[in-house]
């Protein structure tokens, strides 16, 4: 799990929803959490990187609101043992009750084949990126924003400006809808 920001709370995500189906208008979000997975008939994640169908990342868009989100709580103990960009830190699966279940059941996600965000920018990427932003408190954010990287100044940005799809390229646009009989 990795997470990209920016210094502001309108230009910290790698994605936007423009309204195909989705929302009704462009919206831009503080930051988003990327949860990266490998093609299990590769050996490990370098080696898929080397593929079209290696890499499946699940997009959270976050949204900055004035009050914390309580369930971001145990994640945000977890992040304030985090000084430097390339530490770690094991949570438990209660901190990621963040991740809205009844959200990711409700089938509301756009997906499309792209390419990672970061050098070398490899197209092997099967992108799945939900529509509703996770809630998160401006404090919350700014201890993302407070790490350090090699250089021991703080990160303030570590985002990728929005790409436009190449021509032949699809993305699709997943609505779930509950009839009533």
């Amino acid at each position: 799990m990795h997470f990209h920001w920016s210094v502001d709370d309108f230009t910290g995500c790698e994605h936007v929803l423009d309204g195909h189906g989705l929302s009704d208008i462009v919206k831009r979000y503080a930051a988003e959490c990327h949860l990266v997975h490998y093609n299990s008939k590769y050996q490990s994640l370098e080696a898929a990187v080397a593929h079209s169908d290696g890499l499946a990342v699940v997009g959270f868009l976050l949204e900055v609101v004035d009050a914390p989100n309580p369930s971001f709580d145990e994640f945000v103990e977890g992040l304030e043992k985090i000084k430097k960009s390339e530490q770690g830190v094991e949570i438990s699966s209660e901190s990621l009750a963040w991740m809205d279940r009844e959200e990711l059941s409700s089938g509301n996600y756009v997906t499309y084949k792209g390419s990672l965000t970061t050098p070398p920018y490899t197209e092997c990427v099967t992108w799945i990126i939900y529509e509703k932003p996770v809630q998160i408190g401006a404090e919350q954010l700014g201890l993302l924003r407070q790490l350090e990287g090699p250089d021991c100044i703080p990160i303030e940005r570590n985002v990728r400006p929005t790409q436009r799809h190449p021509p032949g390229h699809s993305v699709i646009y997943v609505k779930q809808v509950k009839a009533k009989l």
